[in-house]
């Protein structure tokens, strides 16, 4: 079902549906900085602007068993199946559009529900169906929350325990992002982070976890 996402009123938050699996339970999440703007790319360098007012969907691909079937493609070699989903709007889909285009990177969360260790990196990459292709985006990390202070969340980025205030400006965590954390979730809660600053319309989006890694713990 879509989720009404309104980018003119501060940070915007979008949540997907729990998906509980013999795998555990996770939510998926996505923040909208504040002041963020999207535009469609119609291709061949068009671009056309789009409402603050969005409706987002928003689909885990591999829950139960018949997750595997529904991947649009083949994983590369380097790559084992843990986790992906889709994220489309459907102002750009009325449109026609190849991709909707942020001018600022967005976070999207999801509970570590395979228990990997917290300061873990995510590899991300996305599936872009115009193209036939996988392609890789920014590696995220899997993180926790350890408290919160003046309404906002502490985050352990490296698996010590503690919070790492020194290291959010290095991942663009922003005080805003860190209040929605701690009126979303509670301390003790560990989340892998990554973040787009694009949606592929009909894309998929996965965590790339590398075989070497996955295999021992799975």
């Amino acid at each position: 079902a879509p989720v009404a996402v309104d980018l003119g009123s501060g940070m915007a938050m979008a949540q997907a549906q729990p998906v509980t699996d013999a795998d555990g339970t996770r939510q998926l999440m996505a923040l909208f900085p504040a002041g963020v703007t999207a535009q469609a790319d119609m291709g061949g360098g068009v671009m056309a602007p789009l409402p603050s007012s969005l409706h987002l969907r928003m689909t885990e691909l591999t829950r139960g068993e018949d997750g595997p079937s529904r991947m649009p493609a083949d994983l590369p070699e380097s790559s084992a199946y843990t986790y992906a989903f889709e994220l489309s709007v459907d102002e750009a889909e009325a449109m026609g559009a190849e991709h909707v285009v942020f001018d600022a990177p967005v976070p999207v969360y999801t509970d570590n529900f395979l228990h990997f260790p917290v300061g873990t990196p995510v590899p991300f990459g996305t599936y872009d169906e115009e193209a036939a292709r996988w392609q890789a985006e920014p590696d995220g990390v899997v993180l926790a929350l350890v408290g919160a202070t003046a309404g906002l969340a502490d985050l352990d980025l490296t698996g010590d325990g503690a919070a790492d205030p020194a290291m959010y400006a290095a991942w663009r965590i922003t005080d805003d992002e860190r209040r929605e954390l701690a009126s979303t979730h509670s301390a003790g809660d560990e989340l892998w982070r990554v973040t787009m600053s694009h949606f592929t319309v009909g894309d998929t989006n996965w965590p790339k976890w590398l075989r070497d890694f996955v295999e021992p713990l799975v």
